[in-house]
């Protein structure tokens, strides 16, 4: 069916059955008597969402049009970017874009950080959906940046999500895991429970990529369960689909059909037109496999009915092939009976692979004895490469764990005292104790990290850096991590551990004592080289002070960027912050 006839059906469904569905009268009593319509339509876009999609399209209309009166160019981005959100439910995806792009306007022209945020976020799903995963990246941690710096965690929590979901899609798995459990940990501080519902189908993806299903399919049944508790049809069609899809993994085809036929039902009660297409293409693959051909044929013809592609060449093909596995199924006893001349011909060929395994043993044998010496060389140099590397971690929990481990027992052992003694232990002490703790966590944290990596991509490395930052920095200063580094450029777990290391060392230092404002970490190289610049706007240090060096930390960081032969350069001066820069490779081309 051609896309305008498709439109023109929906435009005269909605004036047809806009008495009752569209300006139904609780809500149309409810707008009437509110103080403020158009901010009650904001107020309560989701609930009128969830309830008819019909509806939310006209009262954002009727609030587009007032907003643009009072020339409000924030609440303007606010209608547009929900009217955005709109039209990808209902697959206007090129209404949904340019909505999306002009709230945007509006929003730089308000000077709001978070609504601006807020509305990248929702561009990170709509450039996903176009096929430009690097713009939705670069969306993401735009919108991560500046829900961060309103101090919005409802936005940062949002914006974390969408962006680890573009990441489930490109990797790396650091990224993805990063920015959805972030994102999950924020949804349940804020009790948001709409937002944790979609947080728990995240955490079923990433039980999924470790093929733990069964906790999967939990997490989802307790999605569903919030959705249809708050009445969120949407998000519960949605929740449903992912639970079938579950049950696809785990090739339990009765229960999957289940689920994705329950979802169908309430996506088309709904008009949800994408996730009914997305669902009847899983039924046409389940009717399939079970030799339901017409069921099949009827999911996925629907599927194409709805994607507005019928007639297109390539899908009118994948039509045409179920139709006639439906019309040949009459014609298995043929195959069967063909399926006799090629035992005859397997047979054949299996007498001349055993005549070549007679040939291929002989040949083995000879080289067996060589292949055991070379075996007995092998395992010598790994038991002394094991050794070395039991070395460097007992090294590497030595000097960052084990002192902080000293300190805390040293912290713990004044607190017993004071106790004894009945001596007042200042509220701040046992603060300092906790927040020392939580970096000693996440010291240890990254040091078990490094272990479970083979190699490290950048894009690994920098979601460890925002992780630390995140977690030490907070929002207390302005903070920055830049991944301008090409992914060809992967790090050994040492490499990547003395990095994180320097890091630490390097924040916490100038936390201390460099009284900055901004923080910033770069990664930039090309396959071959990796620069690391670690910069800050604090008081800087005097050459006296650098000469002593170890009061700051510095000592350790150049001790360190020895042992993976970086090349270090720190620049600083009185008030003029500090600079350092470690390059890795051959450092060609690498500005310094």
């Amino acid at each position: 069916m051609p896309r305008f006839l498709v439109s023109v059906l929906l435009i005269v469904s909605f004036l047809v059955n806009a008495p009752v569905s569209v300006i139904g009268q609780s809500l149309r009593q409810e707008y009437q008597e509110a103080e403020d319509p158009p901010m009650w339509v904001l107020d309560q876009i989701y609930r009128i969402r969830t309830a008819n999609i019909d509806s939310a399209g006209y009262y954002l209309q009727l609030a587009i049009e007032t907003f643009t009166d009072r020339e409000d160019t924030e609440q303007l981005a606010r209608a547009y970017k929900e009217r955005g959100i709109l039209q990808y439910y209902t697959g206007n995806y090129e209404q949904e874009l340019a909505d999306l792009q002009q709230a945007l306007d509006f929003a730089a022209k308000a000077k709001n950080n978070a609504l601006e945020g807020d509305i990248l976020k929702e561009l990170v799903l709509t450039s996903s959906r176009q096929g430009d995963l690097d713009l939705a990246k670069r969306y993401g941690r735009r919108a991560v940046q500046l829900c961060k710096k309103a101090g919005d965690n409802a936005c940062l929590a949002s914006a974390q999500r969408n962006t680890g979901r573009i990441y489930l899609k490109t990797g790396p798995r650091d990224s993805t895991v990063y920015f959805l459990e972030a994102s999950y940990r924020l949804k349940q501080e804020l009790k948001d429970t709409i937002g944790l519902s979609y947080a728990l189908n995240d955490m079923a993806e990433l039980a999924a990529m470790d093929e733990d299903y069964d906790q999967a399919i939990e997490y989802l049944r307790r999605s569903a369960a919030i959705r249809e508790k708050t009445g969120d049809s949407t998000g519960l069609a949605i929740s449903i689909n992912n639970i079938g899809e579950m049950y696809l993994l785990t090739e339990d085809l009765t229960e999957a059909r289940a689920a994705l036929e329950e979802s169908v039902r309430l996506s088309t009660k709904i008009g949800y037109l994408d996730l009914q297409k997305h669902t009847r293409n899983l039924l046409g693959q389940i009717y399939l496999d079970l030799n339901d051909y017409r069921a099949a044929y009827d999911n996925v013809q629907m599927s194409m009915v709805i994607n507005d592609s019928l007639y297109s060449a390539e899908k009118a093909n994948a039509i045409a092939e179920m139709r006639t596995k439906y019309e040949t199924e009459k014609k298995e006893q043929t195959i069967v009976a063909q399926s006799a001349t090629i035992r005859a011909q397997r047979l054949t060929a299996v007498a001349i692979v055993l005549g070549l395994l007679l040939i291929g043993s002989v040949i083995y044998y000879r080289l067996y004895q060589q292949r055991k010496y070379e075996g007995e060389i092998a395992k010598l140099s790994l038991e002394r490469e094991l050794h070395l590397e039991r070395e460097r971690i007992s090294r590497d929990l030595h000097d960052s764990v084990g002192t902080h481990l000293v300190r805390m027992v040293s912290d713990l052992d004044v607190l017993a005292l004071s106790k004894a003694t009945n001596q007042p232990v200042a509220p701040s002490k046992i603060s300092d104790m906790r927040q020392f703790a939580q970096q000693t966590i996440r010291m240890l944290r990254s040091t078990i990290w490094a272990l479970h990596q083979e190699q490290v991509s950048t894009e690994g490395l920098a979601a460890r850096f925002e992780y630390f930052l995140d977690g030490y920095l907070n929002n207390r200063i302005d903070w920055e991590v830049n991944n301008k580094a090409s992914q060809g450029f992967v790090l050994q777990p040492k490499e990547a551990l003395n990095l994180m290391r320097i890091l630490q060392e390097a924040t916490q230092n100038m936390f201390k004592h460099a009284q900055a404002n901004t923080y910033q970490v770069t990664l930039e190289g090309d396959a071959d080289n990796l620069a690391m610049t670690i910069c800050d706007d604090g008081q800087g240090l005097a050459p006296d002070q650098q000469a002593e060096g170890d009061g700051y930390g510095l000592k350790n960081i150049a001790r360190r960027a020895a042992a993976i032969q970086a090349r270090l350069t720190i620049d600083t001066a009185p008030g003029e912050g500090m600079r350092i820069q470690l390059q890795l490779g051959n450092n060609s081309g690498l500005s310094t």
